[in-house]
């Protein structure tokens, strides 16, 4: 358990920077090649994935599980994660009128919590 605030606030920085990552992608798609928010969305999530595994395996959670056993769970996991920033994006882009920055933020929210919970126990 003393080890928890140390993984949480690794895994924040990890996932800051992988959002960051994410978002700009998603921003450039939409704004330099009219991409639609969800595809868009879509790219910016898989490839911020991407840089958040490796982080992680390496400096968040020091993995020595293999990596096909790791990265099959991370991703199955994000893949989740993924149905669930779709969904919320969705609901919300319908409730904000578009506003697909802020409907983002909040899509990353609540992949956060769960991501982090499943990466912990299960993934590395």
């Amino acid at each position: 358990m003393e080890k928890l605030l140390p993984d949480l606030t690794k895994y924040l920085l990890v996932s800051v920077f992988g959002t960051l990552v994410h978002y700009g992608l998603m921003v450039t798609l939409i704004r330099q090649f009219s991409a639609g928010v969800l595809p868009a969305s879509t790219a910016g999530a898989m490839t911020g994935a991407l840089i958040i595994y490796l982080l992680n395996y390496f400096c968040t959670f020091h993995s020595r599980k293999r990596h096909l056993e790791s990265v099959s769970r991370f991703f199955l996991v994000a893949a989740l994660g993924l149905v669930i920033n779709g969904l919320v994006l969705k609901a919300m882009l319908g409730c904000l009128g578009g506003h697909y920055l802020i409907a983002q933020c909040l899509a990353t929210g609540a992949v956060f919590g769960f991501s982090f919970t499943l990466n912990r126990t299960w993934t590395f």
